[in-house]
């Protein structure tokens, strides 16, 4: 089933190794971006909500149930750190973090949300004839008892009723029903047994050596119990200091025949049998007015792992850090296209939203001979790129490869409905006439001439190109969409790439439900 929040995801696992150390675990990494019109301050802005999801598994050292672990317990997880944070090579660009977690605990985490799409119809018919007769006896008894001393005081009532009962009926009933329902989210659950979390905001934006962005957020895991990690870390030469109580915990004494015997105790019941834990931030990341390039992130991960070891002594047991194998590893993941995965998927019908008209004022990032140029539909839900217009949105192709580009991408979750892709475009007085080369989803190739100028009614200035057609009557018969994202890749080029007369203007596009 397709899920609403996978058209604005991006997911990935990578597994975590340190260069020295080796495999300490794996990272699976989740984004959701959507666009955010911010309209607080009597202002509006360019601003996109950037949700980050990391879940880190990491092994543990496991239990021998035959003979246990005699001689100790090593090399187990008792700290893990992880942090997120954005970098953008855009100037002026902002971002504010907000929300985190988990902020601190130490007992669980849970993310709960639900996907469900479903349908039902029903129909009855139903008659009814009969009678009925009954004898009812009822009997209630009251009581109010309280004492003042030794006194009873209050009252005790008995209730008696009788009555006797009979009726006919009839009835008929029938009627049809439908009744439909649609919900879209996801989530994870994860529970913590003696393991502590703590999270924290750390404000690096003035970290312009790695165009870091607003506050990266950081996350310690760490054992507990039976000995707290954080709070028990200072070392005496290669082992940590630890008070007799917590001592006590890792080893027990016990007297067999006279003579104490030490019976070593497990770490937390995570370090033996592996952690699993899930961290989640959120942005706002906000870009100028005045875009020169396409609104692009790149996010970087940090993850450390820190192991122990116990082994058990004649008086007290002996607990070390492995400090001298701690292990990292970074992740980027660079140049996301948040304009893309912030789309939304568009819908059948005339009313959908799906056109866009090319204006100036409309355009986050202007056509120039120098730039590419972007612009999305009010509605968010279609959006273009392209290259080789001098002006909004002509093109004489003046570039040395004498064509002009432009890529139209929109998302659809619809299976059934037969859409068109309609262009209203020109050429100037004079020009010869242009081809369009239009590659549907890397795979289906449609050719569209045009050779009239503008003004030559609104048929002759209008293109369309069926993108599905399902009707199977139909010669035309064929699909061309695929359910998720989809892609448009035209090329402008004059049939006469001499004629110094040559234009081409596009003016509009839409996509629309065939049946309009």
């Amino acid at each position: 089933m397709t899920k609403l929040q996978d058209f604005f995801t991006k997911e990935f696992k990578e597994t975590l190794s340190d260069p020295t150390n080796g495999f300490f675990g794996e990272a699976i990494i989740t984004y959701e971006f959507t666009k955010n019109r911010n309209v607080q301050n009597l202002s509006q802005s360019n601003s996109y909500n950037v949700k980050t999801k990391v879940r880190v598994l990491s092994p543990g050292i496991g239990v021998n149930m035959n003979s246990g672990n005699p001689d100790g317990f090593a090399d187990y997880p008792v700290y893990l750190q992880a942090d997120t944070s954005l970098r953008c090579t855009v100037p002026n660009v902002t971002a504010t973090l907000k929300r985190m977690f988990p902020r601190t605990l130490n007992s669980s985490v849970e993310t709960n949300s639900n996907t469900s799409d479903g349908s039902t119809k029903t129909r009855s018919n139903e008659h009814t004839n009969g009678s009925s007769s009954s004898n009812i006896n009822t009997f209630g008894v009251q009581a109010g008892l309280g004492f003042f001393g030794d006194m009873a005081t209050g009252n005790v009532e008995v209730d008696y009723s009788h009555s006797w009962e009979s009726g006919h009926s009839k009835s008929n009933t029938s009627g049809t029903g439908y009744d439909s329902s649609q919900q879209a989210a996801s989530g994870t659950e994860m529970s913590i047994k003696d393991w502590s979390s703590y999270g924290a905001a750390k404000n690096l934006s003035n970290d312009v050596g790695n165009n870091t962005i607003g506050e990266t957020s950081e996350w310690v895991w760490a054992q507990s119990y039976p000995w707290d990690v954080i709070q028990f870390h200072q070392l005496n030469g290669t082992s940590v200091q630890l008070p007799t109580y917590v001592l006590n915990r890792l080893q027990i004494i016990e007297q067999e025949d006279g003579t104490p015997t030490p019976i070593l105790q497990p770490p937390s019941h995570l370090s033996l049998f592996g952690i699993d834990f899930t961290m989640m931030a959120e942005w706002e990341v906000t870009f100028p007015g005045n875009l020169t390039s396409i609104e692009t992130l790149d996010i970087h991960h940090n993850f450390s792992l820190l192991t122990a070891t116990h082994t058990s002594g004649t008086d007290a047991p002996t607990v070390t850090l492995n400090t001298d194998t701690l292990c990292s590893q970074s992740i980027d993941e660079t140049n996301i296209d948040l304009g893309q995965y912030a789309l939304a998927p568009l819908k059948a019908g005339s009313g959908n939203g799906a056109g866009i008209g090319f204006r100036n004022n409309l355009f986050d990032v202007q056509p120039s001979a120098t730039q590419t140029f972007k612009i999305v539909s009010q509605a968010n839900n279609i959006l273009v790129t392209g290259s080789g217009f001098e002006e909004v949105m002509t093109t004489s192709f003046s570039n040395t490869a004498k064509n002009a580009t432009f890529t139209i991408i929109f998302k659809t979750a619809d299976l059934l409905s037969d859409f068109r892709l309609l262009l209203r475009h020109w050429i100037a007085p004079g020009s010869s006439a242009c081809k369009l080369s239009c590659l549907i989803n890397d795979i289906w190739t449609e050719e569209v001439i045009v050779d009239q100028s503008e003004g030559r009614g609104a048929q002759n200035n209008m293109s369309s190109i069926e993108l599905r057609n399902l009707d199977l009557s139909s010669v035309n018969y064929h699909d061309y969409l695929v359910v998720g994202t989809n892609k448009i890749v035209i090329t402008v080029t004059p049939e006469t790439p001499t004629n110094a007369s040559n234009q081409y203007t596009l003016s509009a596009l839409a996509i629309t439900d065939s049946s309009d």
